[in-house]
């Protein structure tokens, strides 16, 4: 709506066709108010309000928004203190996402009318999308004061102070609306019950624990959300140490659902006897950092893990002094003859156990087991804490009842706990297969068991059902695929397809063996023989379409992607776009960048990047609706969600695809194509003429049966107008995008240095460089940091023309980067960069483990103009087959951009360690 109503200088009649006019907007009829306008116009050309309310209206019809501005602007002209010619112009600045122009326009209304509501509120919607927590905190002051009656209003000044971190005055905002409204009997009983149970949220976040858990006795009655009040009231007592209380809590939540991993282990912690490997979680922010803490979940410990693709809390990069459980969750594990990354999803104790204590745990689980006999997730837990034949033992008996019963999903349920630390699981699971599959194929049993287990009688004699040895081959095949051994993995799920061909799961996994081998063609062949086998499956549709990209077949790829687009009673099928399917212009963009087509690479990376701004904008109406819906507490999870959105790994994978092209535009600019000049006779020249006045009839006739169908024009198709902006100026928008909210993520700061080298901004650089020194812990020889602090020294630092005092502020916060506190001059730095390579090279190629640290080792010294020596390097690699695949492909990328002599005998070293690749063949 429109702020107030000031009509002065028009008559009765006037001023209720301006009110007409308002009203025409507020419904959507923008030509009836248009026309409305210009009835008073006639009469009085120069109303400043008239003029802007028509150009509202006029900003609302397609094609007709700088007309509009122009309008507005005329209009504000005639009545620069009038507060409706200032909020209109407002409302135009926010329809164009220009928050901070409309932030000062509403400021200047408020100027005109300091008690104006509906300016007040829109202000306020403003300056929380906007972030501006103090403005908010005051507008909402505002609003409370000058519409005390209105409930909403004390709800959201509430919410500002707390965002504001000023718990005491926001629970006493709301202690004040409890008593305001007591007698309202318009509040239902669940609005009442979030009040309470965000009053407690407060006294939690600010660290009054007693006083949190004494108020949630007292408004017990009141609370209706009776789970999230056992949530809250058993971490509550966990982190006050009231741990036989606690205990009776969690007891229960896990009576609610024994399958919850973290209520189970809330409920270890609550435990005295296991504080030696499994502390409880200290407050957050409060209490000294426990390394275990990551493996609680973030709903119910802000440092603890969240679900996939956000970036994990800081503590999981830097590790925490004392223990190096933290710091390992992002390394690479040597898993069987792979390294594998480590994503975290492991619940890792602080220490390896005693026999005493794995004693202990065992009877603790299975007595819990015996309570809740159907749960799954109480026999898998155990085996988190257990090594040697105990593990052996417990791992025995969870996948015989899995086996005989035929889960598809059994090796994903034991895949993490190959990362636990002193676990054996491969030396484990290989025998423990080996044993099943021998007995099964012999006697048709699972056997004794294995010693490997401890050793025993077989616990049953009866014939196992044939299903048994086929989920027996599938499960063995992916752990020998997990553990790198892939001919012995392609052996077994050949015999598990060759007792049922048409199992659909067992294409599936021979489609994974053979991507993960880079045989990308046959792995394709797999995946699709899988579609064919249940064309209703979604997920075998998803998977058959990234096999296609793999393998850059892309228009049957769309077509395969579309077929579950179509609406029941509609024969248009949607745009993928449209249903912001990320993974699809992710795999897309990456197989244009293959076939070197730049522009609609790009345009796949931007469409990404397109969907998380309008997730950002999507929040919007949610700002009033969370409010009058008394979602307080779910608002503010809200907030906190959308502050990290742009984390996501989705927008930092488009993002770094983006940037890394667009540095790659600026290093080597396409060239333009120039039409070949061919002499034509005047008959020829007529026909080439018709020729295109044909296809220019049959492309419009094309566009009208797309738009009366429903179709959507797609707007640059082939992403010239992408090309033709400046490459480091939208790579740069995107860097600064992933400095603000990816800062934990090293790539961003790689990506940021790539940027600002080639821009010239010296500090930029020196501040991205110390930033990813920090994220590396210190090591200056980091294969990620090394090059790039050469290529500081020996190239950009010389080329700067730098000022005294900038190159005073330089020399002193880039000591660091060579180990120093200051350093003297340029010429220091130059000479300190030398030395750098130097100790860089030995330091990195001293234990090779991944192609990564070949590739920074020679652009190392291709920094210092050393290129023979990086060559040598490239020529004397050693390639193995514990060597991740994508790390090999970026190895021979990059030795064939530079030095082509050489790059077969990467390749033949690549094609040994991975036989059946595809990339190493070509």
């Amino acid at each position: 709506g429109v702020g107030g109503t000031a009509m002065q200088n028009l008559g009765t009649k006037d001023q209720a066709i301006f009110r007409s006019i308002v009203r025409f907007y507020e419904t959507k009829q923008y030509k009836k108010g248009i026309k409305a306008a210009d009835t008073i116009l006639k009469k009085n050309p120069d109303h400043g309000e008239t003029l802007c309310m028509k150009g509202l209206a006029l900003s609302c019809l397609p094609d007709k928004k700088e007309e509009a501005y122009e309008l507005v602007k005329k209009g504000l002209t005639k009545d620069l203190r009038s507060h409706v010619c200032w909020h209109v112009l407002g409302l135009l600045h926010r329809q164009d996402r220009n928050y901070a122009d409309s932030m000062k326009c509403y400021t200047r209304a408020l100027a005109n009318d300091p008690t104006n509501l509906q300016i007040l509120r829109d202000l306020a919607v403003l300056q929380i999308h906007s972030r501006d927590i103090p403005g908010f905190a005051e507008t909402r002051r505002k609003l409370a004061v000058q519409k005390s009656n209105n409930r909403q209003n004390w709800m959201g000044y509430a919410i500002a102070e707390h965002m504001n971190k000023n718990y005491e005055m926001a629970k006493a905002i709301l202690e004040s609306a409890e008593q305001t409204f007591k007698d309202d009997n318009t509040i239902t009983a669940y609005e009442a019950s979030e009040v309470s149970m965000y009053k407690i949220m407060l006294l939690e976040e600010s660290g009054q624990l007693s006083q949190a858990l004494a108020l949630m006795n007292a408004e017990d009655k009141k609370i209706t959300d009776k789970f999230g009040l056992l949530e809250v009231k058993g971490r509550l007592l966990l982190y006050l140490r009231r741990f036989d209380e606690a205990k009776a809590v969690w007891k229960k939540l896990v009576g609610i659902n024994p399958e919850q991993h973290a209520h189970v282990l809330c409920l270890l912690a609550c435990e005295e006897r296991f504080h030696g490997f499994w502390p409880p979680p200290p407050p957050p922010g409060f209490g000294d950092r426990q390394p275990n803490e990551v493996s609680f979940h973030r709903s119910l410990h802000e440092n603890g893990c969240g679900v996939w693709g956000w970036l994990l809390p800081a503590h999981c990069y830097r590790g925490t002094e004392g223990s190096s459980v933290a710091a390992q969750r992002r390394d690479l594990v040597m898993i069987g003859q792979r390294r594998r990354k480590n994503r975290g999803d492991a619940y890792q104790p602080v220490r390896p156990l005693t026999d005493e204590e794995q004693d202990q745990i065992t009877e603790w689980f299975t007595d819990l087991t015996d309570d809740h006999p159907r749960s799954d997730t109480l026999r898998r837990l155990p085996l988190y804490f257990l090594s040697g034949t105990r593990l052996g033992r417990r791992l025995d008996q969870y996948l015989r009842p899995k086996l005989r019963k035929g889960v598809p999903a059994l090796f994903r349920l034991v895949k993490p706990l190959y990362f636990v630390p002193g676990s054996d699981m491969v030396g484990l699971m290989t025998a423990l297969l080996a044993h099943y599959e021998g007995q099964l194929v012999n006697t048709g049993t699972f056997g004794d068991v294995p010693k490997e287990a401890g050793g025993g009688p077989c616990t049953t004699e009866e014939k196992e059902k044939p299903i048994a040895v086929l989920f027996t081959w599938a499960l063995a095949a992916q752990h020998a695929d997990f553990v790198g051994e892939t001919d012995k993995a392609l052996e077994y799920i050949e015999k598990a397809m060759a007792h049922t061909p048409t199992m659909v799961e067992l294409h599936v996994f021979k489609g994974k063996i053979l991507k993960h081998a880079g045989a990308l063609q046959e792995s394709y062949d797999a995946f699709e023989a899988a579609r064919n086998m249940d064309l209703a499956d979604r997920y075998l549709n998803v998977s058959a379409c990234k096999a296609m990209l793999r393998c850059d077949k892309m228009a049957e790829a769309k077509t395969t992607a579309l077929a579950f687009s179509a609406e029941p009673d509609s024969p248009q099928r949607s745009n993928l776009h449209d249903m912001q399917c990320a993974w699809w212009e992710c795999y897309l963009g990456r197989s244009f960048k293959r076939q070197a087509k730049i522009g609609e690479c790009l345009r796949q990376s931007q469409h990404t990047v397109k969907h998380f701004q309008d997730f950002v904008e999507d929040q919007y109406d949610f700002h009033t609706y969370c409010l009058r819906k008394g979602t307080l507490r779910s608002y503010v999870q809200f907030l906190r969600v959308q502050d990290g959105i742009f984390s996501h790994k989705f927008f930092r994978r488009a993002a770094k695809d983006a940037v890394r092209t667009y540095v790659a535009l600026h290093d080597k600019p396409l060239e333009e194509e120039k039409p070949a000049e061919v002499e034509m006779t005047a008959a020829e020249k007529k026909k080439a003429k018709q020729q295109q006045r044909k296809a220019e009839q049959k492309k419009a006739a094309q566009e009208e049966k797309e738009k009366k169908d429903g179709k959507k024009k797609e707007e640059d198709p082939l992403g010239k107008e992408l090309l033709a902006k400046p490459p480091l100026e939208e790579a740069l928008k995107l860097v600064e995008i992933l400095t603000t909210h990816a800062a934990l993520d090293v790539h961003t700061y790689v990506l940021s240095y790539q940027v600002d080298s080639r821009r010239g901004k010296v500090l930029r650089c020196a501040r991205a460089l110390l930033r990813l020194l920090t994220l590396v812990q210190d090591d200056r020889f980091h294969p990620k940091l090394a090059p790039l602090v050469a290529s500081f020294a020996l190239s950009v630092v010389p080329k700067a023309e730098l000022s005294g005092s900038v190159q005073s502020v330089l020399l002193s916060a880039v000591g660091p980067l060579f180990g120093k506190e200051t350093l003297s001059g340029k010429d220091e730095v130059v000479s300190l960069g030398k030395k750098h390579v130097d100790e860089a090279v030995a330091s990195i190629t001293k234990t090779v483990t991944s192609p990564k640290q070949v590739i920074s080792a020679m652009q190392c010294l291709e920094a210092a103009d050393r290129g023979a020596e990086a060559q040598a390097l490239a020529e004397k690699c050693t390639v193995t087959p514990e060597m991740p695949l994508k790390d090999l492909e970026a190895l021979v990328a990059h030795v064939g951009a530079l030095y082509p002599s050489v790059v077969t005998g990467v390749k033949s070293k690549c094609a040994a360690a991975f036989p059946r690749a595809e990339v190493f063949s070509a």
